[in-house]
């Protein structure tokens, strides 16, 4: 898929900007997917995504599936959450078993075909979308346009409150003083 730059004015928070986009692809409704400079538009679909739980997640953390769903809804986001979802194919592809990681990549895209942004709360497992399923689907063009319509809308939490829904976090106090280190 031909990725193009090129310089637009396009609407964010009703004032035009001007800045450099970069065309991913189109959603399952046709509707193209951009990036610009850094941030992703979906004017229609800024208040709905749906949610990717990782298998392991799901397996061993699930209180951080709890918590994306309720940090996300807290900023006014419509999550909805594919039942059919499984995992992402990343275990099998990083056993060198890409056969199965190709079947499980093709699962995961027609569940997460509706067009929405796709957030998870796993970076390793966003990484897979959006670096390694073009590498599955080099070969097998439909797939390869297919998988690169997800990557193109795939991310990982932190990366779509900062980059895409951009909040003003300057309000925030926590109950009482803690000390954080990371």
């Amino acid at each position: 898929m031909d990725r193009l730059f090129s310089r637009h004015r396009v609407p964010v928070g009703g004032d035009p900007v001007v800045c450099c986009l970069l065309v991913l692809g189109r959603g399952a409704d046709g509707c193209p997917v951009v990036c610009m400079t850094g941030r992703a538009v979906w004017p229609d679909r800024m208040k709905k995504v749906s949610l990717f739980v990782p298998c392991l997640t799901d397996l061993f953390y699930p209180q951080v599936a709890v918590a994306t769903v309720r940090v996300l809804r807290r900023l006014g986001i419509d999550v909805t959450f594919p039942q059919e979802q499984t995992c992402c194919g990343q275990p099998a592809f990083n056993a060198g078993d890409h056969s199965s990681a190709r079947e499980v990549a093709r699962h995961m895209i027609r569940i997460f075909d509706g067009g929405e942004p796709v957030v998870t709360p796993s970076g390793s497992c966003c990484a897979m979308v959006r670096e390694h399923f073009a590498e599955l689907f080099a070969n097998d063009s439909l797939w390869r346009e297919r998988a690169a319509g997800l990557a193109g809308r795939t991310f990982e939490i932190v990366e779509f409150i900062e980059k895409v829904l951009q909040p003003d976090l300057g309000g925030l106090r926590l109950p009482e003083p803690v000390t954080a280190t990371y």
